[in-house]
């Protein structure tokens, strides 16, 4: 039987984030298994020809099996359709999903006729052991992890317990286009890749995957393993700095900052990570910043404090106010603020706390990026399971998902008995004018009176609700890489 694998993922944008597929693969690979690994754009589907060429191209392949790795959105999408049309050209093949979204919808995601069998969780072992039962022609009852169809029917197996020891996962950096993983820091002209040295957070925030997925655990890579792969990174590739994409990187602050220290050492800088409001304190922010850490995001999320207790963020809106009084005098660290809208049982007036917050923000950092994200109902997340509580209905078909896409107002926002089928435009204005909140200085007295000039407009907008003919949302399509054109503002 053949040994080859064909390992993919749809990104919804020019994006090129390997890192869960590359483990697998280098797992695979590790163990004897001809491995593929493709990152496809979703755009690549807007050609006509796209779909076909590439499922035959694939249906003729010989592959063992093909494996997507599936979020929920755009590329749920994606996925089902390119899965749908390798079915029509070979019935053979068999289809594998796994990652987030089949992880967390198993059972609904085994219904499709185009999906074989699903892997729930971490999938390294997983997809070992079950390359290894179908090359040997074996029946697969007895691989921990995944979900099957026979005689009509689906099977889920034993859950796999998570991997303990992460350093004991190859990375395999042959297997994905470099060159295409590579990103440029804008306006450094530094060249960036992407790493986690973790996996899960032991927090419990009550939107997030983390306590299905990683059951609030959180595991990492030695700090000798990390440095060591950030160092092949650069001999190797060039890389100058690295982003960490970690749910928290922080949990262990002394761990974080003897990385950062090494990375300092070996003359490479940290581009960004993600830092809970709660961990900002005068000496963490001056170490952060005299390691050479370029940008932190934060979720602050609401600045409401009835929904920051709903949302299980141990934070308040006075303790958000204070942590950023510190970021502020670290004018070197570059700051974006994450707030999500729409929460369930959210009102409108608590939503206009959080616009009141982000303009107050600004006025204390002028270069921070402030987000307002429209909630979406991930499931296996409380929050899913209040939004049906509050009126959500889930889509009948996997590939319907595609309406979660946080920045295209596509979604009806079913769970908020106030909202219309206006909220969802407005929500998606309200998140570009809160971009335009950044107003520090530019590398040019055009594009900072620019700046100055949208800033100024934009928190007019904000404070007084006035969304109406959003004129300056046409501006910042020319900058701004989360403008959708494809939503119709």
């Amino acid at each position: 039987m053949d040994k080859r694998v064909l390992l993919l993922k749809v990104e919804n944008e020019n994006v090129y984030n390997p890192l869960g597929l590359l483990y697998v693969g280098s797992y695979l690979k590790k163990h004897g298994y001809d491995v593929e690994l493709e990152i496809i754009p979703g755009a690549s589907f807007s050609r006509s020809s796209f779909l076909e060429e590439k499922a035959r191209a694939i249906a003729g392949g010989r592959y063992l099996f093909v494996g997507f790795s599936v979020l929920t959105g755009p590329q749920t999408k994606f996925s089902a359709l390119l899965s749908k049309k390798i079915k029509e050209y070979n019935r053979d093949v068999p289809i594998v999903w796994g990652g987030i979204h089949p992880s967390l919808m198993k059972a609904e995601t085994l219904k499709e006729e185009y999906v074989d069998i699903v892997v729930v969780n971490e999938g390294e072992e997983t997809a070992l052991e079950l390359a290894q039962a179908l090359s040997r022609g074996n029946d697969i009852t007895h691989v921990d992890g995944i979900g099957y169809k026979t005689n009509g029917r689906t099977v889920f197996n034993k859950g796999r317990a998570l991997i303990e020891d992460l350093d004991t996962l190859p990375v395999d950096w042959s297997l994905i286009d470099m060159d295409k993983c590579i990103f440029e820091v804008q306006g450094r002209r530094l060249k960036g890749f992407i790493y986690l040295t973790s996996r899960g957070c032991p927090y419990d925030c009550s939107f997030c995957y983390n306590r299905a997925f990683n059951q609030r655990r959180w595991r990492t890579h030695s700090i000798d393993r990390v440095v060591g792969d950030i160092e092949q990174l650069k001999k190797r590739f060039n890389v100058e700095t690295v982003a960490f994409m970690d749910d928290h990187f922080f949990v262990n602050k002394n761990r974080s900052f003897e990385i950062l220290s090494r990375m300092r050492d070996l003359d490479i800088s940290c581009a960004e990570f993600l830092l809970r409001v709660d961990e900002i304190t005068e000496e963490s922010v001056k170490r952060l910043a005299s390691l050479g850490v370029k940008r932190i995001f934060i979720g602050v999320e609401s600045g409401n404090d009835r929904v920051l207790a709903l949302m299980k963020k141990d934070t308040s809106r006075a303790m958000i106010i204070e942590k950023f009084r510190i970021l502020a005098r670290y004018r070197d660290l570059a700051i974006n603020c994450a707030m999500i809208i729409g929460y369930p049982t959210e009102t409108m007036e608590e939503i206009e706390e959080s616009l009141d917050l982000g303009i107050e923000l600004s006025g204390m950092i002028p270069g921070i990026v402030v987000t307002y994200q429209t909630f979406l109902p991930f499931p296996g997340t409380d929050a899913y399971d209040l939004a049906l509580k509050e009126g959500f209905r889930p889509p009948d078909r996997t590939e319907d998902y595609e309406v979660f896409d946080t920045f295209g107002a596509r979604l009806p926002l079913t769970w908020l008995p106030w909202a219309d089928e206006r909220t969802s435009k407005i929500f998606y204005r309200i998140d570009k004018y809160g971009k335009l909140l950044t107003h520090s200085d530019s590398t040019s007295i055009i594009r900072t009176i620019s700046k100055k000039l949208l800033y100024h407009l934009a928190v007019f907008r904000l404070k007084h609700r006035f969304f109406a003919f959003p004129f300056e949302i046409s501006v910042l399509f020319r900058f701004n890489r989360y403008y959708n054109p494809e939503c119709r503002i």
